[in-house]
This record gives structure tokens, C-alpha cells and sequence, in this order.
């Protein structure tokens, strides 16, 4: 049985992929490849539930599922900004950009869980902490002067409010390893209800 690497997410527009580079810019200089691998552009997006290795089988379930469950939960705006590290300082794996987690952000995310859960994935307990995935510590120059090097140029680079984004729709993606990187592509789109 065939399997496919999968998560759930919702696109984000150009213009704020955009904002994203214009901002970062000298902090990438900073710290540059291999000490960060960085996300291509094209590939942000904010996860909502990231599935693993699913039978291909679940996937027509899972779609019609995730479609029945979106559509229930009205449309919003979500506002980006900010920059942290995941999980701390000390142990730095992820550098991201923040997104507001408002109700209906945290509505849709239970909406998403649902319609997982109606193809046996396991829910995630973790409290949903919404964000964009922009870069990645490369875990093996993981020593002090790197980690001190990383704080750093996140403290010296201030991220301003980069834009608001109407939350329209969810993606279902496939995601490929590659050693240039992944590359994912878009399976199926599921629509928020219209106001």
C-alpha cells in the first residue's frame, strides 16, 4: 500500500510572503546557510495539522471530510508579525513569524483536527501555536557560539505588523523530501463559509 506525506495548512498570499523576505533580509545575511536552512518563499504556509505518512487509501475520505468540516467555520482575517524561536534560546530549532491566533483560528483548527480524526489520526495535544515556519537550525552545528549567534541576530532584527490575510481556504498538501529540499504540491482546497 502506497503512503503520502501530508499536512494541513492555509496558503499564504504573495504579498505577505513577500513582506516576509523584504524584512528578513539582513537577518539571513546574518546567519546565512548551512547555520539555517531557509524556507523558499513559495513554500510558506502556516500548518495546521501535519499528518505524517497516511495510506494514499484515506486520502478521498480525508478530503471529503476536511470540506464538510471547513465549510462550517466562517471566514477571518489573521494578522502577521513578530519573530521567535522554537522551542527556546538555548535549544534553537525554528525561526518563525508570528500569527495572531484569534477564535476562529483556533475554531478552524479544531475543525481540521475533526476531520483528521474521521481517518484515525491522532489528535495533537499540544496547544496550537500558530505561526510560519521561515527557517531551521541545522541541529548538527548545534554548539554556544552558534546558538549565542542565532539570539543575537534575532534580537537585533525587529519584524513590524506585515500584513492582514482573509482566511478563505484550506489546503491539503503532499510533501516530497528532496535533497535540493521539499517540495510540496496542493491535493485538494476546502472553502471557509462565505459571511
Amino acid at each position: 500500500m502506497s503512503e503520502v506525506r501530508a499536512f494541513i495548512a492555509v496558503p499564504i498570499p504573495a504579498e505577505i510572503r513577500t513582506a516576509i523576505q523584504d524584512n528578513t533580509t539582513n537577518l539571513r545575511r546574518a546567519l546565512g546557510r548551512p547555520l539555517v536552512r531557509w524556507v523558499p518563499s513559495q513554500n510558506i504556509h502556516l500548518t495546521l495539522k501535519f499528518l505524517g505518512n497516511i495510506d494514499e487509501e484515506k486520502l478521498e475520505p480525508l478530503k471529503i471530510a476536511l470540506t464538510r468540516q471547513v465549510a462550517q467555520v466562517q471566514r477571518f482575517t489573521i494578522q502577521f508579525g513578530e519573530l521567535g524561536i522554537f522551542p527556546s534560546n538555548d535549544r534553537p530549532r525554528v525561526i518563525w513569524i508570528g500569527a495572531d491566533t484569534t477564535d476562529n483560528l483556533q475554531i478552524l483548527h479544531k475543525a481540521v483536527e475533526t476531520a483528521a480524526g474521521k481517518i484515525g489520526c491522532e489528535a495533537d495535544h499540544r496547544p496550537f501555536s500558530a505561526h510560519l515556519t521561515i527557517g531551521r537550525f541545522n541541529q548538527r552545528m548545534s554548539n554556544r557560539a552558534n546558538r549565542d549567534k542565532i539570539r543575537h541576530a534575532i534580537e537585533a532584527t525587529i519584524i513590524p505588523i506585515l500584513g492582514n490575510a482573509e482566511v478563505k481556504t484550506v489546503h491539503l498538501y503532499r510533501s516530497e523530501l528532496k535533497s535540493s529540499g521539499a517540495v510540496y504540491s496542493k491535493l485538494h482546497s476546502s472553502r471557509l463559509k462565505e459571511s
